[in-house]
């Protein structure tokens, strides 16, 4: 799964942390389109709800490590640990079904940088950044 390459170089604003990161889960999403469009219509369903699991769980922790990095920049209601879970499984699902569809659909769009600003949107409007 996508990899944040270290908390340490991302910008102090959080909007601006949510732009980079949505570029860079576009373009890992996008460079392993190719395969994913391949492989997972052949997977058996158990195998692929596995591996989707390990995916969603690894992106909650990533987001949620974030979350905690912006904690001040964020909405009051999200300092509540169960409302920032709550928060975080509503992005990790947003984001994974807009990135498989487009990864099935149109996996050129994940280059787009439109795209990325979308997404970067949903991320800060979910986490009603201040």
């Amino acid at each position: 799964m996508f990899a944040a390459d270290g908390m340490a170089d991302l910008p102090e604003a959080f909007a601006d942390a949510m732009a980079l990161l949505s570029e860079r889960l576009c373009l890992h999403q996008a460079a392993l389109a190719p395969l994913l469009a391949s492989i997972l219509p052949v997977l058996a369903v158990v195998d692929r709800e596995r591996l989707v699991a390990q995916v969603l769980t690894a992106f909650a922790v990533q987001f949620d490590g974030m979350l905690e990095r912006y904690a001040d920049q964020l909405h009051p209601r999200l300092s509540d640990p169960a409302r920032r879970r709550l928060a975080c499984t509503v992005v990790v699902h947003a984001v994974r079904g807009a990135l498989n569809t487009l990864t099935l659909q149109d996996p050129d769009a994940l280059r787009d940088p439109a795209l990325h600003e979308e997404i970067a949107s949903l991320l800060v409007g979910l986490a009603g950044a201040r």
